[in-house]
């Protein structure tokens, strides 16, 4: 009975001890997950900051040195100094692309090509239809994208920079932002931080399971070196030493509250005999 009451109690503890190891491996995993998913939101967001203030700086640029590029928000044909200077201008930022819409949201030039403007098509209300006027009226959009197309890299931004002068809008820059180096860079960088933060959060769950894990084995030892030392390992009855210590225990109890004790003796003729058959068989 006491063999089949250990085993069922280890059979529990194994259990439990299972139970908070699946535990802590789901927490980490949780924690893992969550470290990618914030990197992640993070990664886009300063990616979003990092095209609109790469796109402000280069269109507000193109503002105050762009000679007649009223003139082109108006569909006329950039001159050939005006030419050279967005070339240049181009090199500058990670712009690979830009687009040049009138303030009715007409488009009238692409990197450098004039664009003959008919009707709705190529319009900065085709491409963006429920932005298109908030755009128009001077707010800034930005979207990030992690596509794969032709001539585009990897990871890019469009920003809708509209110009605005004496607080008239003059037309609306389109200017398209290559983020491959920074979001490879912010990507890495939130990720092995992200990865350390989950690391010592682990850590602090696992080093104090794993100590109360090695406490619950050693009381598991010491219980099991203390039955030992007072039971009979094939029988699991108490054996002399648990005998002699009971007996103590009663003898002192019984003088401090004047009792008394009785010891039975019984003497069973041939139990040696018995014993080392029936215990030999059962080894």
């Amino acid at each position: 009975m006491a063999s089949a009451s250990n085993s069922y109690l280890n059979v529990l503890l194994s259990d439990k001890y299972r139970r908070v190891a699946f535990a802590l491996v789901a927490f980490a995993a949780i924690l893992v997950t969550g470290a990618f998913v914030i990197a992640k939101y993070t990664t886009d967001d300063l990616l979003d900051k990092e095209s609109e203030k790469v796109a402000l700086d280069w269109a507000n640029y193109l503002a105050s040195n762009l000679e007649d590029i009223n003139g082109i928000f108006a569909g006329a044909k950039p001159s050939k100094d005006s030419v050279e200077f967005l070339q240049n201008a181009e090199k500058f930022g990670n712009v690979f692309m830009y687009k040049f819409f009138d303030n009715q949201g007409a488009l009238r030039m692409v990197s450098g090509e004039k664009i003959a403007f008919h009707g709705n098509a190529g319009s900065l209300q085709s491409e963006k239809k429920k932005l298109a006027s908030k755009i128009l009226k001077g707010q800034v959009h930005v979207v990030t994208k992690a596509v794969q197309k032709p001539n585009r890299p990897p990871v890019y931004s469009e920003a809708y920079v509209p110009v605005v002068e004496n607080g008239t809008v003059k037309g609306v820059v389109e200017v398209y932002v290559d983020l491959t180096a920074k979001a490879t860079l912010f990507r890495n960088a939130f990720m092995w931080i992200g990865l350390g933060a989950a690391a010592l959060i682990a850590l602090a769950f696992f080093l104090p399971a794993t100590l109360w894990y090695r406490a619950q084995q050693r009381q598991k030892v010491d219980e099991r070196i203390h039955f030992l030392a007072h039971h009979d390992p094939l029988t699991q009855l108490p054996n002399r030493a648990r005998f002699i210590e009971a007996l103590s225990e009663a003898l002192a109890t019984a003088t401090a509250t004047g009792g008394r004790v009785a010891v039975h003796y019984i003497d069973f003729d041939g139990f040696k005999l018995v014993n080392d058959r029936l215990a030999a068989g059962r080894r």
